[in-house]
């Protein structure tokens, strides 16, 4: 079966950076295009020496933050550990950047200000040290003076992932790359028009959707929801009539227990409509049909956990035919 669009992984850093180097060299192995390593602050591993071991590990793939954010590190001291990420991996380096989560945030007592505004000041920021430049800015989330990179490759990606209108309209205007990751399915195709419509040039589209071929997915798909769900937009949470006591209660029994904890209060219902199910053949069928209905450009295979990734790679790699 032709796959007109490529294949990348994301992978949890929720194990020692040696055990995520082996799941990034699999992927490599078994032909994935590029590995994002998630950065949820202190809930995983450091997202950067996680990255930098990486990089030492392979040879091909292509690296990179999946996703990091404007507020727990300053955005130019990101774009220092991108730049020399790059470096160290011979010109492999990628970023991907978002608004951040409550699963980052929260611990660090962060509030997350005016996100659309703290993104876009960062991409500024970014394309401006990439481009080697000695930057002074001064934004409404952020500013710079006199700063400028030790070394830099201009052509650095710059990705953006995220779910809400404004954040979608800005990323396709400003964003090299956007991923679209864990959308309620019927609002796919409304978020890549939203994208290309404020673009006004190529701008790179990739998915993410969770692959439920067992009742142990099934379990991570709707843990994962549980931090998801509360920081999506409002009209998905309209579609599946999560109220605002929900969304407290939600967030409550992650504070108190986790997504493990809270997971109990995700509804099987809303989990199938976030998700591909069944065997190979038929989520590669649903797949194939949303990928080319909307000319998507690359799907994210999606590793919650690294104990998985191994069975998780190969399985996918093996229906995709890479």
């Amino acid at each position: 079966m032709t796959r007109p669009y490529a294949v990348t992984a994301n992978v949890m850093p929720d194990a020692p950076a040696s055990a995520v180097t082996k799941a990034a060299k699999i992927a490599e192995d078994l032909g994935y295009e590029s590995v994002w390593i998630f950065d949820e602050g202190l809930a995983m591993r450091d997202v950067y020496v996680t990255l930098a071991a990486i990089a030492l590990g392979t040879q091909t793939i292509e690296l990179g933050t999946g996703v990091t954010n404007p507020y727990t590190r300053h955005p130019a001291v990101t774009a220092n550990a991108i730049a020399t990420l790059d470096e160290i991996s011979e010109g492999r380096a990628f970023i991907g950047i978002g608004a951040g989560g409550g699963m980052t945030l929260n611990p660090l007592v962060i509030d997350r200000a005016a996100p659309v505004a703290a993104v876009r000041e960062m991409i500024t920021a970014l394309r401006m040290l990439f481009a080697g430049e000695v930057v002074d800015f001064d934004g409404t989330t952020m500013a710079l003076r006199g700063a400028r990179l030790p070394a830099t490759r201009t052509s650095l990606a710059i990705w953006f992932a995220g779910r809400g209108p404004k954040m979608l309209e800005m990323a396709g205007a400003h964003a090299d790359g956007v991923h679209l990751g864990n959308l309620h399915k019927a609002t796919i195709g409304n978020s890549v028009s939203q994208v290309r419509s404020s673009a006004g040039r190529k701008v790179k589209i990739s998915l993410t959707i969770p692959i439920v071929t067992t009742d142990a997915d099934f379990a991570t798909a709707r843990s994962q929801l549980t931090f998801r769900l509360p920081d999506s937009p409002q009209a998905v949470r309209d579609r599946l009539a999560i109220t605002a006591t929900d969304v407290a209660e939600l967030r409550e029994a992650l504070a108190s227990g986790g997504p493990s904890g809270a997971a109990q209060l995700i509804r099987e219902e809303w989990v199938s409509q976030f998700v591909l199910m069944g065997d190979g053949s038929a989520w590669r069928s649903e797949l194939d049909q949303i990928m080319t209905g909307y000319d998507i450009d690359e799907f994210q295979v999606q590793v919650p956990t690294v104990s998985e990734a191994h069975a998780r790679l190969e399985a996918a790699a093996k229906v995709l035919a890479l």
